[in-house]
C-alpha cells in the first residue's frame, strides 16, 4: 500500500517523538507527518532503559546550548505536554552534577569551567579539602577537584518524557505506524522518494529524518551515506547503602563511573575499555 507524507521520521524514541511534537506544533508547518518505530512497546528502546540524565558541564559551547535550551523545556513540560486538564509529570529532580577531577585532569577541568562559565552555567570548583568536607562520604584521596553544577542539572523519568512527546504529538495530527524501515527508494542521489517498510507498504515522503539512535548508521547507509555513529553497549546496576546519603548529586568520577540515587536506592554504571566494547547488543547485563 502507498501513502504520501510531507515528513517521515524513522524512529519513535525520544528524538524522533520530540521532533514530531515540535514539527506539528509548528504555525508554519501544515504537513503530514508519519513516525515510524519498530519497538512499539518500547521495551529495548534507549529511551526507555536511559538514565535519564540532564547536565550544563559541558567543554563546547553547542552542547552547553543545547543543554540550557532542554532544561527550560523540561520545567515547562507539565503545560507544555499537557492534554487538556491532564498534565505531563516527568520528574524532574535538580540536584546538580558533581565532577571529579584527578591532578592529572584538574587543568582540563579548570578549562572547561571557563567555558561553562562564559556561557551562563552556574558551576562551583571545590578544592580536595572543602570536597572532603562537604561530601564526607566521598573518598578524595586522588582526587585534585570537583566541580559542582549548582542549578539545570539532575535527571527525570526518561520513559514519560518519551510517551508525553508521543501523545502530544498525535493529538496534533502526527500518524505512528509499527512498522520496520527495510529500505529507502532514491529519487535521486540526494532526494528520499520512498521509505520501504517490512509490511510490505511504501511511503512517499517529502523529507524523511533520520532519528533511529543508535541504528541511525543503518538507515543512513539505506541511502548511500556514510553516518558515523557506532552503538556502544553500556549496563545500569543497582545498590543500596547501610546509610542514608542526603542531598547526593549526580556523582561523574575521572574513571568512567557515575552513579544517582533513584528513590532510596542507587544506580551506577561504568563503561567498558575500549577493547572489551562488547559486540552483543542484546539486554542480557555484562557482569565482566
Amino acid at each position: 500500500m502507498g501513502t504520501n507524507y510531507d515528513v517521515v521520521i524513522v524512529g519513535g524514541g525520544v528524538v524522533g517523538s520530540s521532533i514530531a511534537y515540535f514539527l506539528s506544533a509548528n504555525p508554519d508547518f501544515d504537513g503530514s507527518i508519519a513516525v515510524i518505530e519498530r519497538d512499539p512497546y518500547y521495551t529495548a528502546s534507549s529511551s526507555s532503559l536511559s538514565t535519564s540524565a540532564i547536565r550544563q558541564q559541558f567543554g563546547t559551547a553547542p552542547n552547553i546550548a543545547m543543554s540550557k535550551f532542554s532544561i527550560d523545556f523540561l520545567r515547562q513540560v507539565k503545560t507544555r505536554l499537557a492534554i487538556g486538564d491532564e498534565l505531563a509529570d516527568i520528574g524532574l529532580h535538580e540536584p546538580g552534577y558533581l565532577v571529579l577531577a584527578t591532578p592529572e585532569r584538574a587543568d582540563a577541568q579548570r578549562a572547561k569551567n571557563r567555558v561553562q562559565r562564559g556561557m551562563g552555567v552556574d558551576a562551583e570548583l571545590i578544592e580536595q579539602v572543602d570536597l572532603a568536607r562537604r561530601f564526607p562520604w566521598l573518598n578524595t584521596d586522588d582526587l585534585a577537584l570537583g566541580s559542582l553544577g549548582l542549578g539545570s542539572e539532575g535527571w527525570f523519568d526518561g520513559p514519560g518524557l518519551m510517551q508525553a512527546f508521543r501523545r502530544k504529538a498525535r493529538t496534533q495530527g502526527v500518524n505512528y505506524l509499527a512498522a520496520t524501515v527495510t529500505g529507502l527508494t532514491m529519487a535521486s542521489p540526494q532526494t528520499v522518494g520512498e521509505v520501504v517498510l517490512d509490511n510490505g507498504d511504501r511511503l512517499a515522503a517529502g523529507t524523511v529524518i533520520n532519528a533511529a539512535g543508535p541504528w541511525s548508521a543503518g538507515v543512513a547507509r539505506m541511502a548511500g551515506a556514510e553516518l558515523p555513529v557506532v552503538p556502544s553497549k553500556r549496563c545500569v546496576f543497582v545498590f543500596e547503602t547501610p546509610a542514608r546519603i542526603e542531598n547526593c548529586p549526580f556523582v561523574f568520577d575521572t574513571s568512567g563511573f557515575w552513579l544517582r540515587p533513584e528513590g532510596q536506592l542507587f544506580l551506577c554504571g561504568i563503561p567498558p575499555v575500549r577493547e572489551n566494547e562488547p559486540d552483543d547488543f542484546g539486554l542480557d547485563v555484562d557482569y565482566d
